[in-house]
């Protein structure tokens, strides 16, 4: 299977805005998860997150470490993760998860941009097309406002007696 990976500048806003922004973050986390949930039973066992874990995160080295190591990071993620000690990991408990590991990269990276390869569904991804959208969103409401206030100043020109002339379409 062929993965296509895209460059993308990275910083922590880009991160922690797509971990900030409630509704986008809880679509991703329940679809992670469902990915992870192969028995579809509600809840991640540690075999199910050790099979697909590395998935979600791929290009930090997660998939090259050690077998004991993942061992022992899948023993932490459970110590740490399942708040009901139960020995499963349900959907909040993993949505809390990927927040910290998320927020943990963001901190990592920093203010500066990094150039980074990401994989297509990917979390980084998803939180750099998250961040995409809302700066088309910002352009094109910034645009509308910039239209609506050069319209004004036109007007305000205008009705003013020190112009002398048409205005065109702005």
């Amino acid at each position: 299977m062929k993965t296509s990976v895209v460059l993308h500048a990275l910083n922590d806003s880009t991160v922690a805005a797509f971990v900030d922004d409630t509704t986008p973050f809880e679509e991703c986390s329940k679809e992670c998860f469902d990915e992870l949930d192969v028995d579809a039973d509600g809840v991640l066992s540690k075999e199910e997150l050790r099979s697909g874990f590395g998935n979600l995160l791929p290009g930090i080295g997660y998939l090259s470490q050690p077998k004991e190591e993942l061992n022992s990071l899948h023993d932490a993620i459970f110590e740490r993760f399942d708040a009901d000690g139960n020995g499963v990991v349900d959907r909040g408990e993993f949505k809390e998860l990927l927040r910290e590991i998320m927020l943990g990269v963001a901190r990592g990276i920093g203010g500066s941009p990094v150039l980074v390869g990401l994989e297509h569904g990917s979390l980084f991804m998803r939180a750099a097309q998250h961040e995409h959208e809302q700066n088309t969103k910002k352009r094109i409401s910034c645009q509308h406002v910039s239209k609506q206030c050069w319209g004004l100043r036109i007007t305000k020109l205008l009705k003013s007696q020190a112009f002398c002339g048409t205005v065109a379409n702005y």
